[in-house]
């Protein structure tokens, strides 16, 4: 698998010694791969110092270190009394460099929540083509289906609940596992039953690609007045398309007066995407945030001039997070933004994913952004200029007029002129 990396966690002593183990090509493989991974940390540890040290006693020490790992890992292999799964072993030592890190956003990422993760980040996948999540029963449970989608296609509905997937039986399997066995090439088939009120139902599904929606959008109308209202669920790759051309059309065909954009729990993604979706409305020149690492602050601008000319509303809350409030703070700071609803989550800092050879993936902290005027807004997040609770009528029925932080955004809009 290509890597990727991105920018957006006693013996007896009767018995007969035991023969020395040989290692197989996959294991000297795999140790040389964590070895490397380790010497690159400790170097970038060393690196980090003030007090001059000559590149000869570095690498020394780094050796010696590699060294005593491989060793430690070489005794374990060989004479410990238990048994023991290289692979496991290797993904505990990689695990364990993360935990070190003592990061709560530097994590490790093994096969199958690593290809979710990259799937979201990426916009699309390969498979069925529903969101789903886990419930009491043991289950899974469609949530919702995306349009043409092979789910659709052969008649899977909202509320449907996964048995099986092929041979696996869903009930108190990982959700994790169940997504890898739906998953696959383009073209493959698979087997599904599921139960709908009850009663068990099966499909042969043929595997497609599926792009991710994370911008949904509609049109508000009021006194001969048009509000746009955009969604955005998360910041993957093909997301500042999906709301440029959502944009476009309401601005063109509806003659929208101002947009509401609708971020809250949307927890951030692609840091690129932030940016291009703050050049949208801010003109040439001006400062979309500002990116500080070990040696230096840089600045990054809107480098064209504003795309749309229009008033932007956001609706935050807690869970509006990373991109989405280099977004916001974006527009607040340069005068453009009016915030409604909740204080947002509050997170600085900026991590890269790096897919290795495994499939696996690492996502650990590079740098800390900072607001177009320089602040952090880490542990303190955004405050709303209108500050609106989530009236609890809405969760009993969800139904959008009871949507209490809409209803705000939405009369702030139609005020604009």
């Amino acid at each position: 698998m290509a890597k990727k990396e991105r920018k957006i966690i006693a013996k007896n002593k009767s018995e007969t010694p035991k023969k020395e183990l040989s290692f197989s090509l996959l294991e000297v493989i795999i140790v040389m791969i964590i070895t490397i991974v380790f010497g690159m940390m400790i170097g970038g540890l060393a690196n980090s110092f003030k007090a001059p040290i000559s590149t000869t006693k570095t690498r020394i020490q780094s050796e010696s270190s590699l060294n005593e790992f491989v060793e430690v890992y070489n005794e374990l292999k060989n004479k410990y009394y238990g048994e023991i799964k290289s692979e496991e072993m290797i993904e505990a030592g990689i695990e364990g460099m993360l935990n070190y890190l003592n990061d709560t956003y530097s994590v490790y990422m093994r096969d199958s929540s690593s290809r979710s993760f990259n799937d979201e980040m990426d916009g699309e996948y390969v498979g069925l083509g529903v969101q789903i999540t886990k419930v009491e029963s043991g289950l899974i449970k469609i949530l919702s289906v995306f349009p043409d989608s092979p789910a659709e296609k052969v008649g899977i509905k909202v509320d449907d609940e996964i048995v099986k997937v092929n041979n696996l039986e869903v009930k108190d399997t990982d959700i994790d596992r169940v997504v890898e066995e739906i998953r696959g090439k383009v073209g493959t088939k698979f087997d599904v039953v599921i139960s709908r009120a009850g009663e068990e139902k099966s499909y042969k599904v043929t595997r497609e690609a599926i792009t991710l929606t994370s911008v949904t959008g509609e049109i508000h109308e009021r006194d001969n007045k048009k509000v746009a209202y955009l969604r955005v669920s998360t910041f993957a790759a093909n997301t500042t398309s999906q709301f440029k051309k959502m944009l476009d059309s309401y601005v063109e065909k509806d003659k929208v007066s101002a947009v509401i954009v609708d971020l809250r729990n949307n927890t951030g993604g692609h840091l690129a995407v932030a940016d291009s979706l703050a050049s949208l409305f801010l003109d040439k020149g001006k400062i979309i945030y500002q990116l500080k690492d070990k040696k230096e602050t840089t600045v990054s601008k809107s480098t064209s001039p504003a795309t749309y000319k229009i008033p932007v509303i956001f609706i935050t809350n807690e869970g509006s997070a990373s991109a989405s409030e280099v977004l916001v703070a974006a527009l607040k700071e340069n005068g453009l933004g009016l915030v409604v609803g909740k204080k947002t989550f509050g997170k600085s800092s900026v991590q890269t994913a790096k897919e290795l050879s495994s499939g696996s993936t690492i996502k650990y902290t590079i740098r800390e952004w900072l607001t177009p005027k320089g602040n952090s807004l880490e542990e303190n997040g955004i405050d709303p200029d209108i500050e609106v609770e989530l009236a609890d009528e809405y969760f009993e029925t969800r139904e959008q007029e009871k949507d209490s932080q809409l209803m705000r955004a939405l009369t702030e809009a139609f005020k604009e002129e």
